[in-house]
Protein backbone atom coordinates (compact mmCIF):
# COMPACT_ATOMS: atom_id res chain seq x y z
CA UNK A 1 0.00 0.00 0.00
CA UNK A 2 0.87 3.74 -0.08
CA UNK A 3 3.52 6.03 0.52
CA UNK A 4 4.18 4.83 -2.44
CA UNK A 5 8.17 6.15 -2.24
CA UNK A 6 8.24 3.66 1.43
CA UNK A 7 6.72 0.95 -0.36
CA UNK A 8 9.81 0.69 -3.13
CA UNK A 9 7.31 1.62 -6.62
CA UNK A 10 9.95 4.00 -6.76
CA UNK A 11 13.92 4.71 -6.60
CA UNK A 12 15.78 8.09 -4.52
CA UNK A 13 16.72 9.73 -7.23
CA UNK A 14 13.12 9.72 -9.00
CA UNK A 15 11.70 10.23 -5.17
CA UNK A 16 13.62 13.64 -4.95
CA UNK A 17 13.18 14.61 -8.75
CA UNK A 18 9.17 14.35 -7.48
CA UNK A 19 10.25 16.61 -4.11
CA UNK A 20 11.87 19.04 -6.21
CA UNK A 21 8.32 19.51 -8.46
CA UNK A 22 6.11 19.28 -5.02
CA UNK A 23 8.56 21.94 -3.63
CA UNK A 24 8.19 23.84 -6.64
CA UNK A 25 4.39 24.00 -6.49
CA UNK A 26 3.67 24.44 -2.66
CA UNK A 27 6.05 27.49 -3.34
CA UNK A 28 3.94 28.62 -5.56
CA UNK A 29 0.95 28.64 -3.78
CA UNK A 30 2.71 30.37 -0.73
CA UNK A 31 3.23 33.15 -3.15
CA UNK A 32 0.36 33.46 -4.87
CA UNK A 33 -0.94 33.39 -1.57
CA UNK A 34 0.79 36.50 -0.22
CA UNK A 35 3.36 34.05 1.87
CA UNK A 36 6.14 35.90 0.54
CA UNK A 37 5.14 39.28 2.12
CA UNK A 38 5.94 40.15 6.06
CA UNK A 39 3.18 42.10 6.17
CA UNK A 40 0.65 39.23 5.68
CA UNK A 41 3.10 36.59 7.94
CA UNK A 42 3.00 39.06 10.88
CA UNK A 43 -0.77 40.17 10.85
CA UNK A 44 -1.66 36.85 12.15
CA UNK A 45 0.25 37.81 15.28
CA UNK A 46 -1.87 41.14 15.98
CA UNK A 47 -4.97 39.48 14.50
CA UNK A 48 -6.28 41.46 12.19
CA UNK A 49 -5.20 38.80 9.13
CA UNK A 50 -5.55 35.13 9.90
CA UNK A 51 -5.06 33.70 6.90
CA UNK A 52 -1.57 31.72 8.06
CA UNK A 53 -3.52 30.06 10.68
CA UNK A 54 -6.32 29.02 8.51
CA UNK A 55 -4.27 28.07 5.26
CA UNK A 56 -2.03 25.63 7.74
CA UNK A 57 -4.96 24.76 10.00
CA UNK A 58 -6.42 23.52 6.36
CA UNK A 59 -3.62 21.35 6.02
CA UNK A 60 -3.65 20.15 8.77
CA UNK A 61 -6.84 18.57 8.95
CA UNK A 62 -7.00 18.10 5.23
CA UNK A 63 -4.48 15.82 6.15
CA UNK A 64 -6.23 14.47 9.18
CA UNK A 65 -9.45 13.41 6.62
CA UNK A 66 -7.40 12.03 4.09
CA UNK A 67 -5.29 9.60 6.32
CA UNK A 68 -8.17 8.82 8.46
CA UNK A 69 -10.70 8.07 5.05
CA UNK A 70 -7.79 6.29 2.92
CA UNK A 71 -6.62 4.51 5.80
CA UNK A 72 -10.10 3.21 6.87
CA UNK A 73 -10.69 1.92 3.54
CA UNK A 74 -6.95 0.18 3.27
CA UNK A 75 -5.70 2.49 0.68
CA UNK A 76 -2.76 3.78 3.14
CA UNK A 77 -0.87 1.47 5.49
CA UNK A 78 -0.85 4.57 8.02
CA UNK A 79 1.22 1.89 10.36
CA UNK A 80 4.13 2.86 7.64
CA UNK A 81 4.05 6.68 8.24
CA UNK A 82 7.11 8.63 9.69
CA UNK A 83 5.88 9.98 13.16
CA UNK A 84 9.10 12.57 14.36
CA UNK A 85 9.92 11.73 18.00
CA UNK A 86 8.68 14.07 20.23
CA UNK A 87 10.90 15.86 23.38
CA UNK A 88 8.25 17.92 25.05
CA UNK A 89 11.19 20.66 26.55
CA UNK A 90 13.06 21.01 23.54
CA UNK A 91 9.84 21.47 21.60
CA UNK A 92 8.68 23.96 23.71
CA UNK A 93 11.52 26.05 23.95
CA UNK A 94 12.27 25.35 20.21
CA UNK A 95 8.39 26.84 19.40
CA UNK A 96 8.94 29.96 21.96
CA UNK A 97 12.04 30.89 19.71
CA UNK A 98 10.70 30.18 16.32
CA UNK A 99 7.77 32.87 17.22
CA UNK A 100 10.02 35.34 18.43
CA UNK A 101 12.32 34.98 15.41
CA UNK A 102 8.68 34.83 13.33
CA UNK A 103 7.59 37.63 14.60
CA UNK A 104 10.50 39.59 14.86
CA UNK A 105 11.91 39.09 10.75
CA UNK A 106 7.97 38.32 9.98
CA UNK A 107 8.97 35.28 8.63
CA UNK A 108 9.45 31.51 9.24
CA UNK A 109 12.43 28.96 7.49
CA UNK A 110 9.88 27.90 4.68
CA UNK A 111 8.67 31.44 4.08
CA UNK A 112 11.47 33.27 4.02
CA UNK A 113 12.71 31.39 1.09
CA UNK A 114 9.34 32.30 -0.81
CA UNK A 115 10.21 35.93 0.12
CA UNK A 116 13.38 35.71 -1.41
CA UNK A 117 12.06 34.08 -4.69
CA UNK A 118 9.80 36.87 -5.00
CA UNK A 119 12.35 39.30 -4.99
CA UNK A 120 12.08 40.89 -1.38
CA UNK A 121 15.74 41.38 0.49
CA UNK A 122 13.53 41.52 3.62
CA UNK A 123 13.42 37.98 3.35
CA UNK A 124 17.46 37.45 2.15
CA UNK A 125 17.95 39.11 5.39
CA UNK A 126 16.32 36.85 6.90
CA UNK A 127 17.16 33.64 5.36
CA UNK A 128 20.79 34.74 6.46
CA UNK A 129 19.61 35.36 10.55
CA UNK A 130 18.28 31.79 9.68
CA UNK A 131 21.77 30.49 8.62
CA UNK A 132 23.84 31.57 10.51
CA UNK A 133 21.50 30.62 13.84
CA UNK A 134 21.69 27.66 12.77
CA UNK A 135 25.61 27.43 12.13
CA UNK A 136 25.47 28.51 15.77
CA UNK A 137 23.23 26.10 17.29
CA UNK A 138 25.64 23.37 15.51
CA UNK A 139 29.26 24.92 17.27
CA UNK A 140 27.15 25.03 20.78
CA UNK A 141 25.23 21.70 20.19
CA UNK A 142 27.98 19.06 21.78
CA UNK A 143 28.09 19.51 24.77
CA UNK A 144 26.34 22.41 25.86
CA UNK A 145 23.02 21.07 24.26
CA UNK A 146 23.16 17.58 23.66
CA UNK A 147 21.39 16.60 26.84
CA UNK A 148 18.27 19.22 26.83
CA UNK A 149 17.97 18.45 22.52
CA UNK A 150 16.45 14.97 23.95
CA UNK A 151 14.98 15.69 27.32
CA UNK A 152 11.73 14.85 28.00
CA UNK A 153 11.53 12.31 25.08
CA UNK A 154 8.49 11.03 24.73
CA UNK A 155 8.65 8.64 21.52
CA UNK A 156 6.86 9.18 18.13
CA UNK A 157 2.94 10.24 19.67
CA UNK A 158 -0.05 10.72 17.69
CA UNK A 159 -3.17 12.11 18.96
CA UNK A 160 -5.32 8.75 17.80
CA UNK A 161 -2.55 6.90 19.96
CA UNK A 162 -2.93 9.29 23.16
CA UNK A 163 -6.87 9.72 23.43
CA UNK A 164 -7.11 6.08 21.96
CA UNK A 165 -9.65 6.76 19.31
CA UNK A 166 -9.65 5.88 16.04
CA UNK A 167 -8.15 7.96 13.36
CA UNK A 168 -11.20 8.59 11.48
CA UNK A 169 -12.81 9.49 15.41
CA UNK A 170 -9.95 12.54 15.81
CA UNK A 171 -10.23 13.45 12.36
CA UNK A 172 -13.45 14.31 12.81
CA UNK A 173 -12.77 16.39 16.02
CA UNK A 174 -10.17 18.12 14.43
CA UNK A 175 -12.68 19.22 11.82
CA UNK A 176 -15.10 20.62 13.60
CA UNK A 177 -12.23 22.39 15.76
CA UNK A 178 -10.98 23.75 12.45
CA UNK A 179 -14.31 24.92 11.31
CA UNK A 180 -15.06 26.86 15.01
CA UNK A 181 -11.41 28.21 14.55
CA UNK A 182 -12.51 29.68 11.08
CA UNK A 183 -15.05 31.32 12.15
CA UNK A 184 -14.28 32.52 15.48
CA UNK A 185 -11.20 34.26 13.33
CA UNK A 186 -12.85 36.13 11.42
CA UNK A 187 -15.24 37.26 14.43
CA UNK A 188 -11.29 38.09 15.79
CA UNK A 189 -11.00 40.12 12.39
CA UNK A 190 -13.91 42.26 12.03
CA UNK A 191 -13.58 43.01 15.49
CA UNK A 192 -9.87 44.13 15.92
CA UNK A 193 -9.78 45.71 12.55
CA UNK A 194 -12.92 47.67 13.35
CA UNK A 195 -10.90 48.53 16.56
CA UNK A 196 -7.88 50.07 14.44
CA UNK A 197 -10.22 51.34 11.44
CA UNK A 198 -9.19 49.49 8.64
CA UNK A 199 -10.89 47.15 6.35
CA UNK A 200 -11.32 43.69 7.57
CA UNK A 201 -10.20 41.01 4.68
CA UNK A 202 -12.64 40.28 2.30
CA UNK A 203 -13.22 36.77 3.01
CA UNK A 204 -15.16 34.60 0.18
CA UNK A 205 -18.03 32.82 2.16
CA UNK A 206 -18.82 30.84 -1.08
CA UNK A 207 -15.30 29.39 -0.74
CA UNK A 208 -15.33 28.74 3.15
CA UNK A 209 -18.80 26.59 2.63
CA UNK A 210 -17.33 24.85 -0.06
CA UNK A 211 -14.03 23.88 1.73
CA UNK A 212 -15.91 22.98 5.21
CA UNK A 213 -18.51 20.95 3.26
CA UNK A 214 -15.79 19.18 1.96
CA UNK A 215 -13.72 18.23 4.76
CA UNK A 216 -17.02 17.38 6.63
CA UNK A 217 -17.84 14.63 3.95
CA UNK A 218 -14.77 13.03 4.14
CA UNK A 219 -14.28 13.27 7.80
CA UNK A 220 -18.01 11.71 7.46
CA UNK A 221 -16.79 9.04 4.99
CA UNK A 222 -13.95 8.23 7.60
CA UNK A 223 -16.40 7.34 10.18
CA UNK A 224 -18.01 5.06 7.61
CA UNK A 225 -15.25 2.69 6.69
CA UNK A 226 -15.22 1.81 10.58
CA UNK A 227 -17.83 -0.37 9.49
CA UNK A 228 -16.17 -2.10 7.06
CA UNK A 229 -14.65 -5.66 8.19
CA UNK A 230 -11.17 -5.58 9.06
CA UNK A 231 -9.03 -7.96 6.41
CA UNK A 232 -8.19 -11.08 7.55
CA UNK A 233 -4.55 -12.00 8.29
CA UNK A 234 -2.81 -14.70 6.77
CA UNK A 235 -2.81 -17.94 9.08
CA UNK A 236 1.28 -17.28 8.79
CA UNK A 237 1.53 -13.62 9.94
CA UNK A 238 3.54 -13.23 12.48
CA UNK A 239 4.29 -17.05 12.97
CA UNK A 240 7.72 -16.78 10.40
CA UNK A 241 10.49 -14.13 10.31
CA UNK A 242 10.12 -12.92 6.88
CA UNK A 243 13.71 -12.68 6.25
CA UNK A 244 14.29 -11.80 2.55
CA UNK A 245 18.31 -12.81 2.35
CA UNK A 246 21.60 -12.03 3.37
CA UNK A 247 23.74 -8.78 2.77
CA UNK A 248 27.62 -8.86 2.88
CA UNK A 249 30.03 -6.51 4.90
CA UNK A 250 31.25 -4.62 2.49
CA UNK A 251 27.45 -3.76 0.69
CA UNK A 252 26.51 -3.15 4.21
CA UNK A 253 29.19 -0.77 4.94
CA UNK A 254 29.10 1.02 1.45
CA UNK A 255 25.24 1.56 2.20
CA UNK A 256 25.87 3.05 5.80
CA UNK A 257 28.70 4.97 4.13
CA UNK A 258 26.71 6.86 1.53
CA UNK A 259 24.41 8.39 4.03
CA UNK A 260 21.45 8.05 1.88
CA UNK A 261 19.94 6.45 5.39
CA UNK A 262 18.89 3.19 3.62
CA UNK A 263 19.43 0.90 6.32
CA UNK A 264 18.36 -0.09 10.41
CA UNK A 265 21.52 -2.10 12.15
CA UNK A 266 20.62 -3.91 14.70
CA UNK A 267 22.94 -5.56 17.11
CA UNK A 268 21.37 -8.70 18.38
CA UNK A 269 24.54 -9.09 20.93
CA UNK A 270 24.56 -8.77 24.61
CA UNK A 271 24.31 -5.71 25.63
CA UNK A 272 27.71 -4.97 26.96
CA UNK A 273 29.39 -6.08 24.12
CA UNK A 274 27.44 -3.74 21.68
CA UNK A 275 28.48 -0.95 23.88
CA UNK A 276 32.52 -2.06 23.81
CA UNK A 277 32.34 -2.47 19.84
CA UNK A 278 29.60 -2.61 17.21
CA UNK A 279 29.04 -1.63 13.74
CA UNK A 280 28.30 2.53 13.36
CA UNK A 281 24.94 3.44 13.59
CA UNK A 282 23.73 0.02 15.09
CA UNK A 283 21.07 -0.14 18.08
CA UNK A 284 21.87 -2.52 20.65
CA UNK A 285 19.08 -4.41 22.75
CA UNK A 286 19.15 -3.36 26.47
CA UNK A 287 18.67 -5.31 29.41
CA UNK A 288 14.83 -3.17 30.14
CA UNK A 289 13.86 -4.80 25.73
CA UNK A 290 15.93 -8.39 25.40
CA UNK A 291 13.20 -8.97 22.53
CA UNK A 292 13.89 -5.94 20.70
CA UNK A 293 10.55 -4.49 20.59
CA UNK A 294 11.29 -1.32 19.74
CA UNK A 295 11.79 -3.03 16.04
CA UNK A 296 8.11 -2.76 15.61
CA UNK A 297 8.09 1.02 16.57
CA UNK A 298 10.60 1.69 13.43
CA UNK A 299 9.24 3.60 10.79
CA UNK A 300 9.14 0.76 7.43
CA UNK A 301 11.36 2.90 5.37
CA UNK A 302 14.81 1.22 4.95
CA UNK A 303 16.05 -2.40 5.43
CA UNK A 304 16.33 -3.62 8.56
CA UNK A 305 20.00 -5.41 9.17
CA UNK A 306 20.17 -7.71 12.07
CA UNK A 307 23.73 -9.23 12.93
CA UNK A 308 24.82 -11.26 15.70
CA UNK A 309 28.59 -12.67 16.49
CA UNK A 310 28.37 -14.49 14.08
CA UNK A 311 25.96 -15.75 11.19
CA UNK A 312 22.48 -15.20 13.22
CA UNK A 313 20.22 -18.10 13.84
CA UNK A 314 17.65 -16.58 15.79
CA UNK A 315 16.62 -13.27 15.94
CA UNK A 316 13.65 -11.47 17.85
CA UNK A 317 9.64 -12.37 17.32
CA UNK A 318 9.35 -8.84 17.41
CA UNK A 319 10.80 -8.50 13.65
CA UNK A 320 7.91 -10.00 12.33
CA UNK A 321 5.79 -7.05 12.88
CA UNK A 322 8.58 -4.47 11.13
CA UNK A 323 6.95 -3.56 7.77
CA UNK A 324 10.12 -3.33 5.70
CA UNK A 325 12.31 -5.74 4.22
CA UNK A 326 14.84 -7.79 7.00
CA UNK A 327 18.19 -9.15 5.95
CA UNK A 328 20.79 -10.87 8.03
CA UNK A 329 24.43 -9.62 7.60
CA UNK A 330 26.40 -12.74 6.45
CA UNK A 331 28.97 -13.90 8.95
CA UNK A 332 27.85 -11.62 11.40
CA UNK A 333 30.19 -9.06 13.43
CA UNK A 334 33.08 -11.18 12.72
CA UNK A 335 33.15 -10.76 9.16
CA UNK A 336 32.14 -6.61 9.67
CA UNK A 337 35.55 -6.94 11.44
CA UNK A 338 37.76 -8.98 9.73
CA UNK A 339 36.45 -6.97 6.23
CA UNK A 340 36.19 -3.44 7.05
CA UNK A 341 37.60 -2.54 10.89
CA UNK A 342 40.57 -4.56 10.11
CA UNK A 343 42.68 -2.96 8.18
CA UNK A 344 43.42 -4.25 4.30
CA UNK A 345 46.32 -5.84 3.10
CA UNK A 346 47.46 -5.06 -0.61
CA UNK A 347 46.96 -7.69 -3.14
CA UNK A 348 50.07 -10.09 -3.46
CA UNK A 349 48.73 -10.33 -7.04
CA UNK A 350 47.36 -7.27 -7.96
CA UNK A 351 45.06 -7.76 -10.79
CA UNK A 352 42.53 -5.07 -11.68
CA UNK A 353 39.54 -6.81 -9.51
CA UNK A 354 41.95 -7.05 -6.85
CA UNK A 355 43.30 -3.47 -6.28
CA UNK A 356 39.74 -2.37 -6.89
CA UNK A 357 38.24 -3.99 -4.06
CA UNK A 358 41.48 -2.84 -2.21
CA UNK A 359 40.75 0.61 -2.60
CA UNK A 360 37.42 -0.11 -1.53
CA UNK A 361 38.18 -1.89 1.66
CA UNK A 362 41.02 0.67 2.63
CA UNK A 363 38.27 3.76 2.18
CA UNK A 364 35.31 1.53 4.06
CA UNK A 365 38.56 0.99 6.75
CA UNK A 366 39.49 4.72 6.91
CA UNK A 367 35.54 5.88 7.37
CA UNK A 368 34.80 3.57 9.85
CA UNK A 369 37.73 3.44 11.81
CA UNK A 370 38.57 7.27 11.73
CA UNK A 371 42.22 6.25 10.13
CA UNK A 372 43.28 7.32 7.11
CA UNK A 373 43.42 4.68 3.92
CA UNK A 374 46.43 3.14 3.58
CA UNK A 375 48.02 3.93 0.81
CA UNK A 376 47.24 1.77 -2.52
CA UNK A 377 49.60 -0.96 -3.66
CA UNK A 378 51.70 0.10 -6.56
CA UNK A 379 50.39 -2.23 -9.72
CA UNK A 380 53.71 -4.06 -11.33
CA UNK A 381 53.49 -4.38 -14.80
CA UNK A 382 54.44 -7.65 -15.59
CA UNK A 383 57.49 -7.57 -18.55
CA UNK A 384 56.68 -9.71 -21.50
CA UNK A 385 58.53 -10.27 -24.56
CA UNK A 386 56.63 -9.15 -27.45
CA UNK A 387 57.90 -11.07 -31.04
CA UNK A 388 56.99 -8.47 -34.11
CA UNK A 389 55.44 -10.51 -36.55
CA UNK A 390 56.08 -9.87 -40.28
CA UNK A 391 54.30 -7.24 -41.93
CA UNK A 392 52.42 -8.16 -45.25
CA UNK A 393 51.94 -5.34 -47.20
CA UNK A 394 52.08 -1.26 -47.25
CA UNK A 395 49.28 0.60 -45.26
CA UNK A 396 49.38 2.06 -41.82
Amino acid sequence: MTPLYQKGFFDYPTGMALAVILGIGFGFVLERGGFGRAKVMVSDFYGDDLRVTKVMFTAVVTTAVGLGLLGGIGFVDISALIIPETFIGAHIVGGLLLGIGFVMSGYCPGTALVSVASGYKDGLMALVGIMIGSLLFAAVYDPWLADFYVAGALGSLTFPEVLDMPWPVVAVGVTLIAIGTFVGGEKVEQFICKRRGIEAPDDSLRVRHFVFAGLGAGAALGLVTMGLPASAASPDEGEHMHISGRIGPVALAQEISSGLEKVYVVDLRDPEACENERIQGAMCLSEDDPEAGFIANLAPTRTLVLYAERTAEEVPVSVSSYGGGVVLLAGGFQAFDRKILREPRPPSQPTREAVESYHVRAALHGYFTGSEAPAAPVVARPTTVVRQRARRGGGC
